[in-house]
């Protein structure tokens, strides 16, 4: 998937994580792991919809952050915000061509639980 107006891929998805380059919060956080996502939830706010990213150890994350500017505010909000307790990352499909939300909202589900149900698997035989 492309951004307008841009070469650079605005989503790279795979079976172990991805990075959303749309944003400059996205960009600096770089790869997300699947296996780093405590959950991911569908919000609507000013007239679009959107995913919400919260993973298990934001700290490791915002470590990543550059900017001490960017970082600074996205641990506020993290930390100190009722609406967005606890959210690394709002992904929205519309700085990316040709992809609607709702493609975006199940490809990041299917992602998410076929990353989930294989590391269960692989648990199980672990213990065999």
């Amino acid at each position: 998937v492309q951004k307008l107006n841009n070469k650079q891929a605005g989503l790279f998805v795979d079976d172990e994580g991805f990075a959303y380059n749309t944003t400059a919060l996205g960009s600096a956080l770089g790869y997300i792991k699947w296996e780093d996502i405590k959950s991911l939830n569908t919000v609507e706010g000013l007239g679009n919809s959107y995913l919400t990213v919260e993973v298990f150890n934001p700290e490791a994350y915002l470590n990543k952050i550059k900017s001490g500017f960017i970082r600074k505010q996205t641990r506020k909000r993290i930390y100190e915000s009722e609406k967005h307790r606890g959210i690394l990352l709002t992904i929205s499909a519309n700085g990316l061509q040709d992809f609607e939300f709702n493609e975006l909202e199940r490809l990041f589900s299917n992602k998410l639980n076929d990353f989930r149900k294989g590391s269960q698997n692989n648990e199980a035989d672990n213990k065999i």
